[in-house]
C-alpha cells in the first residue's frame, strides 16, 4: 500500500510538471515543483468554438482557428484575461518565478526544459510566446511539435530586448479540453529600471487635479525716437531775402538757430523770438539737441509788458 501510493504520487507530479525557462535563467521559491503548470482555462469557458477533445494536433488546430477571429491579439493577453490560477503562491504575469531575483543575460536563444531529455513535453500540444517588457519578440502556434530538442531552443528577435528589464515566457498547453497555462519571468540584465505592466487608467488612479499652466507674458516697451527736428507752429522766418540765398535748410547754413543768433548772417535764421510776427502758446516739444530759450523741453513764450 505505501509503495502504491508513492507510485500514485509519482505520477501525479509528473502529470502536472512540464518544463520551465533554462535561459535566461528564472528563480523559484524554495520547494515548489518548478516545472508545474500554475493556471488552466477552460475550453468551454473560453468563447471559442469548435471541438477541443481530439488529439492534441488536432486541438491545436481548432483553437488557433478559433484565436484567430477572437479578440485577443496575444497568447500572453488571452492567458492573463481568462487563467485561472491553480499553484499556491503563482500569479498568471510571471507564475512562480520571482522576477525581481539576479538580472540575466539575454541568451542568443531563449531555451525551455523539462529535463536532461526532453525541452517541451511532445504530447503537450499548443502555442508559446515571449516578450520583453512590453514587446512580444517570439510567437509559435505549436512549440511542443516544432522545436523538438532537449531543451527547447527558441528563435527571438534579441535587439527588441535591448533595455528591457524583463523576459516572460508563456505556453499553453492543448492536449486536453483543460487547458494548462505555463508561466516564467527573468530579470535581463542591462535594463533601464523596473519593469512595470502597463495599464490604461493609470493616470486616473492619482487623484490629483490637473494642475493649470500659468504663461506670463514680460511686457514690451516701445520707445518712439524723433528722427527730425518738430514743426513749430506759427512760427515766421524773419528774412526772405536770407532764405533765397540759402534756399531750404541745409548743410551750407549751419545749425538752426532758435533765438536768433546774429553769427547766422550768411543764411539767416528761424527767429521765435520775434514778439510781432509769433505768438508761442506752451507746448511739448522735445529738443535734446538745442540749448537755450527752453526750460525742461517747454518753450517759454516772451510776454510784452
Amino acid at each position: 500500500m505505501i509503495h502504491y501510493t508513492g507510485l500514485v504520487a509519482l505520477l501525479l507530479s509528473g502529470v502536472s510538471a512540464h518544463g520551465y525557462l533554462g535561459l535566461p535563467a528564472v528563480t523559484f521559491p524554495n520547494d515548489v515543483d518548478k516545472t508545474q503548470f500554475i493556471a488552466t482555462i477552460e475550453a468551454s469557458a473560453s468563447g471559442f468554438s469548435g471541438s477541443f477533445s481530439g488529439s492534441p494536433s488536432a486541438n491545436t488546430e481548432t483553437f488557433w482557428t478559433a484565436f484567430s477571429s477572437s479578440k485577443f491579439t496575444s497568447i500572453k493577453e488571452f492567458v492573463t484575461a481568462l487563467g485561472q490560477v491553480v499553484a499556491t503562491g503563482a500569479n498568471l504575469q510571471c507564475g512562480l518565478t520571482d522576477p525581481n531575483e539576479t538580472p540575466q543575460p539575454l541568451p542568443e536563444q531563449i531555451e525551455w526544459t523539462h529535463s536532461d531529455t526532453e525541452g517541451f513535453t511532445s504530447s503537450h500540444e499548443g502555442p508559446c510566446e515571449a516578450w520583453c517588457d512590453d514587446t512580444q519578440v517570439f510567437q509559435d502556434t505549436n512549440c511542443a511539435a516544432h522545436f523538438t530538442t532537449a531543451p527547447a531552443k527558441l528563435p527571438y528577435n534579441k535587439a527588441a530586448c535591448s533595455g528591457a528589464s524583463r523576459l516572460a515566457f508563456y505556453w499553453l498547453a492543448l492536449h486536453s479540453s483543460t487547458w494548462q497555462v505555463y508561466a516564467n519571468c527573468a530579470a535581463l540584465e542591462g535594463a533601464g529600471g523596473s519593469y512595470a505592466p502597463s495599464h490604461a487608467n493609470s493616470s486616473e488612479s492619482t487623484g490629483q487635479p490637473d494642475t493649470p499652466t500659468v504663461t506670463t507674458a514680460a511686457p514690451t516697451v516701445t520707445t518712439a525716437v524723433a528722427t527730425s527736428a518738430p514743426l513749430v507752429s506759427g512760427s515766421t522766418v524773419a528774412d526772405n531775402e536770407d532764405e533765397e540765398d540759402c534756399g531750404s535748410l541745409d548743410d551750407d547754413c549751419g545749425s538752426l538757430d532758435v533765438a536768433g543768433n546774429e553769427e547766422d548772417e550768411d543764411c539767416g535764421s528761424l527767429d521765435v523770438a520775434e514778439p510781432e510776427a509769433t505768438t508761442l502758446s506752451e507746448s511739448s516739444l522735445n529738443f535734446d539737441s538745442v540749448g537755450g530759450g527752453y526750460i525742461s523741453g517747454k518753450v517759454q513764450p516772451q510776454w510784452q509788458s
